[in-house]
């Protein structure tokens, strides 16, 4: 099957972006970016929009911080071959990092795939790679969800992930009875509710008991 217009600009436009990053120890793995640092994934994600044609569309840019573990038991599935697949669990995107908007980039067939990727790193590398430093570890993403009020706290995270997102982590680090004290929380605060199967599909992935 041909590739759309979009396509083809988000493959030019991400190896452009990947020179730039390059320094930064990211990695393209087509059309996407990303780096392992420690036991945290950054991810630097592509996306096409679903509408668009043969001659325009458009396209944004997803950030996310990710772990193998972590995604794997949330899921269920294996952590993808492709690691910037994985937009989860914290991710946002990149107009949220300076206006606060969502931003899209619109792709003709006149557009300059070169100028339009110097423009996306001259206006956002430094505000991508100071995204990323918030949550530099499963440690400090730990930490952010300690103090979790609201959503949007933690970019993508909602209220009813962070007692299951934290249990995951506790486990995964050792703290076993931490982790089953968290499940335990989220098993009574989901009672009568549809998310009571998800406390429950996690805590069996672990092992770990809810009562």
């Amino acid at each position: 099957m041909a590739s759309s217009i979009t396509q083809d600009c988000i493959r030019q436009v991400s190896t452009y972006v990947a020179e730039a990053f390059k320094p930064d120890g990211f990695r393209r793995q087509a059309p996407h970016l990303w780096r392992e640092r420690g036991d945290v994934i950054n991810v630097i994600n592509f996306q096409a929009s679903q509408w668009g044609s043969a001659k325009a569309g458009r396209f944004t840019i997803n950030l996310a911080s990710t772990n193998r573990h972590l995604y794997s038991t949330w899921t269920g599935r294996k952590f993808p071959a492709n690691p910037a697949a994985a937009i989860w669990p914290v991710h946002i995107r990149i107009g949220a990092l300076t206006s606060g908007t969502d931003l899209w980039w619109d792709v003709e067939e006149s557009t300059n795939a070169y100028t339009l990727a110097e423009f996306i790193v001259d206006s956002f590398r430094k505000d991508i790679l100071t995204w990323f430093e918030t949550y530099p570890s499963l440690a400090a993403l730990d930490a952010g969800l300690s103090n979790f009020r609201k959503y949007g706290d933690v970019p993508g995270v909602t209220e009813a992930q962070v007692p299951l997102i934290r249990a995951i982590i506790k486990h995964h680090s050792g703290d076993l009875l931490a982790a089953e004290r968290g499940l335990a929380a989220a098993m009574v605060a989901s009672n009568g509710t549809p998310f009571a199967e998800t406390v429950s599909v996690i805590a069996a992935r672990l092992n770990a008991q809810t009562a």
